[in-house]
Order: structure tokens, then sequence, then C-alpha cells
């Protein structure tokens, strides 16, 4: 008899949620997706935060770097919008994105003359692809009917804010060059130019808010029905 009560096995009542967990981890296809769906998850909460496109719904256009191959490299001049763009916080940014101050031009090569940025567009074809623009005009917003004077290598002009700004020539140029980078598109561009990736991401929560509603949907029509049925 006591040898009976020494050899029986203790068992430990489990829940059903802990079984299905326990059998889950031993499937490591179905752990992959997991995590992978985790991952999803993550850069789709982040969002703009992480887009190389931060604008409203990464809609950034620019026509002349449409349909580029993944991983291309082009050079990007940003030239100051010349009107108030309000900035938002980190929280409204990851929601709903930020409009760029700043209009995007894919550019093959630059130069500086006196007081003036000289462009040459991307794949655009001469006359039409050189453009000039006035150096203070390209990296700040200019009040219009404000004329920028330039006398002994300073530029006087007036911004959107009504401030008067006094800078040479040469602290202008070392501002524009800071507007104009390289940028690499991962996964290349769209017909309208625009990044891939970055349409991927906020798609991304496109995808998983349907998922996520269907699913809540069904669970209320299932515990409303299966409430009414008990």
């Amino acid at each position: 008899m006591g040898l009976f009560f020494q050899n029986k096995t203790e068992y430990k009542s489990q829940s059903i949620s802990k079984i299905a967990w326990r059998k889950f981890r031993k499937n490591r296809q179905g752990m992959f997706l997991l995590f992978f769906l985790l991952f999803i998850t993550i850069i789709a909460i982040l969002g703009y935060l992480i887009t190389p496109d931060s604008t409203p719904y990464a809609n950034e256009q620019i026509l002349e770097i449409r349909l580029q191959k993944p991983l291309t490299k082009i050079q990007i001049a940003s030239i100051r919008k010349n009107q108030p763009i309000e900035q938002h916080n980190i929280f409204y940014k990851m929601l709903f994105g930020q409009i760029n101050d700043c209009t995007p031009i894919a550019i093959e090569k630059y130069s500086f003359s006196q007081d003036s940025l000289i462009i040459q567009r991307f794949n655009e074809s001469a006359p039409y692809n050189i453009e000039k623009y006035h150096l203070a005009d390209v990296v700040y917003p200019l009040k219009e009917n404000k004329p920028i004077v330039t006398q002994n290598n300073i530029c006087q002009f007036v911004t959107i804010d009504n401030q008067t700004h006094k800078i040479s020539i040469r602290d202008l140029q070392k501002e524009v060059k800071k507007n104009i980078k390289y940028k690499t598109y991962l996964l290349g561009t769209d017909r309208y130019g625009r990044d891939v990736v970055s349409q991927l991401i906020i798609g991304s929560r496109v995808s998983l808010s349907v998922g996520f509603i269907s699913v809540f949907i069904a669970l209320i029509i299932g515990v409303f029905m299966g409430a009414i049925a008990g």
C-alpha cells in the first residue's frame, strides 16, 4: 500500500491556452511567422517616424525619378516653400505624417553663380533641365513682393515672418549645400516617383487594420450569438 502511494504520479491541471502555447512553440514555422508579424506590427505603429518619406500617405511625388530600380541613388535638392508649414509633435507625426516644408527636386548636378544656384534636373532634356534659384530662396521661406538685395557679397531679404536677414553669399552657399543630399531608394520608385519602401510601410497599416477589424467584428458577433444561444 505504501509502495502504491510512492509511485503514484502527481498531475497538475493546465489551462487550454498554456497547452496550446506549448505546442505552438514547437512549431518553428509558426514561431517565425509570429515574430515576423510582430515585426511588421511595430513598423506599422512607428509609421512615419521611420519612413524615408514622412509626408501624409507617403505621397511625395517626384515624376523625374518614376519607375527607378531598387537601390537607385539620386541627388535631391530641397527648395524651401515660401509658405508657413505647421510643425506637429512626434505623436501626431507618427500617426498622420508631416507636410514637407521643402519641394524636392531630383538633379544631375549643380553649381553656384554669384548669389544663385544653378541646377540641372534629373532625366530631363535640354534646355528645360536647367533652373536657377536665388540662394536665399533655397533655404528660407521668403515673403512675396519683397525684393532680395545683394550688395558687397551680402544678401538682404525678408522672410514670411517679417524678419529681415542679412547673410553673406558664402554662408548661404554653405546652407544650400546642406539642402542637397543623395537619397537611396531601397526598393525603387513607383510610376509617380514615390518611394516604394514608404508606401509599403504605410500600406501595412491598412492591411493590419483590416485584419484586426474583421476579427473584432467576428468576435463581437460570435460572443453575442453564443450568449443568445446559451
